[in-house]
């Protein structure tokens, strides 16, 4: 594949199957930097896995409620509903409203728009949704992938739906028209239980809890998420090593010419004409990033974890050569 041939880019992150196929013969194992998630993530027990053998349980939902509820600085553990994953919900909130006018941050995380569409509601692309006249405005904050932040201070009216993937700890706003959307996978590195929730008001709750059905969320996500959202230490710690390593990260691209336009602790953008190239001469030596098909110009990686695989990129980028 040379760098002038036309390249059909994944529409999410982690696609490795698609980087084995396009690049047969990169170098094994790849090294996924394409998601913003934690490379470190919160540990598991031995005893987990006896959770694989029973149903969830009612006490231990409201037990997880209550302790994300106490993270959040949140009164009302009502407000909370479990979800398997961020992304049912947002998938399930456009079809639980008839169609109509919604204004969605671009760009962005494309599943809103995608979701919305496909329940039938008209999209509209904004960088303001909230000065957009709509019944519905979706808003990314802070936003994939440029990092940007929204003032929510002065909610508009109808519904506003907030996607707080990249603030798991911020506080839910205390208004009945906003669902705030949040993910636990990211930040604890544990994308694969499929674990998320919504803080809604009591009616929006109930709403989405009756769409949800009976054990929306897994025994073994239950146990480990309350275990994880007590875990203040743990917490801590882990939002300084995150801080640490995007530091880390956006030095050592600076110093190949490489300079970080935006982004989170997980996840740094760079915004270069010349981002293709580098995707692609990433990816022969195995190391996986985020390409975007509306800006091609976007780079986006996540975190390095071993000292191998800061080694490994530090090498590639030392590789590149215009």
């Amino acid at each position: 594949m040379t760098d002038d041939a036309a390249v059909s880019y994944p529409a999410h992150g982690g696609n490795l199957s698609w980087a084995e196929a396009r690049f047969p013969a990169a170098p094994r194992p790849w090294l996924d930097l394409s998601t913003g998630i934690n490379p470190w993530p919160y540990p598991l027990l031995p005893q987990d896995m006896a959770d694989l053998h029973r149903l969830p349980d009612a006490a231990l939902e409201a037990a997880l409620c209550h302790a994300i509820a106490k993270r959040l600085g949140l009164d009302q553990p009502h407000r909370i509903v479990l979800a398997p994953g961020s992304e049912s919900l947002i998938r399930l909130l456009p079809r639980l409203l008839p169609p109509d006018r919604v204004a969605i941050l671009a760009p962005s995380y494309g599943g809103h728009a995608e979701a919305w569409a496909l329940a039938g509601h008209q999209v509209m692309p904004s960088q303001n949704p909230l000065s957009e006249p709509a019944a519905v405005r979706v808003i990314v904050s802070p936003n994939n992938p440029d990092g940007r932040v929204f003032d929510m201070a002065a909610p508009p009216d109808g519904l506003l739906v907030l996607d707080r993937a990249f603030a798991p700890f911020a506080p839910a706003a205390d208004n009945a028209n906003i669902v705030s959307l949040y993910s636990f996978g990211k930040f604890f590195g544990l994308p694969g239980l499929r674990f998320g929730f919504a803080v809604a008001s009591a009616a929006w709750a109930a709403r989405l809890r009756d769409a949800l059905g009976a054990w929306p969320v897994n025994a073994l996500a239950l146990h480990v998420a309350c275990r994880a959202y007590g875990d203040d230490a743990w917490i801590a710690a882990t939002g300084q090593h995150l801080a640490t390593a995007r530091q880390r990260l956006d030095e050592l691209l600076a110093r190949f010419g490489w300079h970080a336009a935006g982004g989170t602790d997980l996840f740094r953008l760079i915004a270069d004409r010349r981002a293709p190239r580098l995707f692609r001469h990433l990816a022969r030596h195995g190391i996986l990033t985020r390409i975007f098909a509306y800006d091609s110009s976007w780079l986006r990686l996540g975190l390095p974890g071993a000292d191998a695989e800061w080694q490994r990129l530090q090498a590639a980028l030392e590789a590149y050569d215009d």
